[in-house]
């Protein structure tokens, strides 16, 4: 894969492992850190629950705000319908496949996938496809009661590559690499599919590596990629200070993000006002989670123009030279690659 050009505008299209990871902002920080000329923009699109479909009204949405030229796209692992994998009790495993719908499933990714690459390149975007992560089976296996999750994974990485092939993409085959560590060390959460902190600085590494701007990994022996696998571990260096401040503002649009789609569009064709009225009413039994990303949509939707101003604002300010990058390639020349 080639490295972002200067000046480039990207957008991260994905799902929750992208909204709620912190690996696009390393990539970004890298980039800052490398050149600090560089003059890119990086924002990140995901969306927590999303898939093909809530990526192209996502980018509707807001997308377009950012005016990209390149785009980078990492979905698959909720198109591919997790509870269709699911073992029911009572029932063997060949009582319960449900392959009419997984396939099904499949082919919806196939063609959703190409209607959103051909979206983005019909408006002039640089697209790259990254094929999805992975289900982590290797991890705890004897509480394994999701069969072939993985399995279907490895096929859309396939496809994934094939339509990268036939639309001129860029494409990375994230999947078997990340599949191939996590039998070494898991960096995944006990779901399965969202990565550990580590987990985030290792997607970071592995995708600036096929970019060129890392060196890449050798994994040709298990001692060689242990050793890969503590480098990550151990390379939590913070974020820029101006990345930062990006970081969390773009955080926290996309929590109301997640919430519009995670919630409220549960209230149908409604107003807005109907919306924040069945989000207040939903917030009154939630917990935990939903009940932070309830609170979320409640103070942050009447203020939603205003906080992607903020983040245009803020990520703005990250393209533009300053001394505290400098001062950092200074105090810490190995960022330099």
């Amino acid at each position: 894969m080639k490295c972002f050009p200067k000046g480039a505008r990207v957008v991260f299209i994905g799902d929750s492992l992208t909204s709620g990871g912190t690996w696009v902002s390393h990539v970004y920080d890298q980039y800052l850190r490398n050149d600090p000329h560089c003059g890119i923009r990086m924002y990140n699109c995901g969306i927590s629950g999303g898939c093909t479909t809530s990526a192209i009204d996502s980018l509707e949405e807001n997308g377009w705000f950012y005016r990209p030229t390149h785009a980078v796209i990492l979905l698959g692992i909720n198109d591919v319908g997790r509870h269709l994998y699911r073992l029911q009790d009572g029932k063997e495993a060949f009582e319960d496949l449900r392959l009419e719908e997984r396939l099904q499933r499949l082919s919806d990714y196939s063609h959703g996938m190409d209607a959103l690459v051909s979206m983005l390149q019909g408006r002039g975007v640089h697209v790259t496809i990254l094929s999805p992560s992975v289900f982590n089976e290797s991890q705890d296996p004897t509480h394994l009661r999701e069969i072939g999750i993985d399995a279907a994974c490895e096929y859309m990485a396939e496809q994934n590559r094939r339509l990268a092939m036939r639309k001129g993409c860029e494409y990375m085959n994230l999947h078997a690499v990340m599949r191939y560590l996590l039998t070494m060390r898991n960096v995944a959460r006990p779901d399965r599919v969202h990565l550990e902190p580590d987990g985030q600085i290792l997607l970071a590494k592995l995708f600036l590596a096929e970019q060129g701007m890392l060196p890449a990994p050798d994994l040709s022996t298990p001692a060689s990629a242990m050793a890969f696998l503590d480098g990550a571990k151990e390379e939590c260096n913070p974020l820029l200070r101006k990345n930062q401040a990006r970081h969390a503002a773009a955080y926290a649009l996309r929590r109301v993000g997640d919430a519009s789609y995670l919630i409220a569009r549960h209230a149908g064709n409604a107003s807005d006002a109907e919306k924040m009225a069945y989000v207040k009413k939903f917030r009154e039994t939630a917990q935990d989670f939903w009940a932070d990303l309830a609170a979320r949509y409640i103070a942050g939707y009447p203020r939603k123009q205003e906080m992607l101003q903020d983040v245009i604002r803020l990520t703005d300010a990250c393209a533009i030279p300053d001394s505290e990058i400098q001062e950092s390639l200074q105090e810490n020349p190995e960022n330099m690659h």
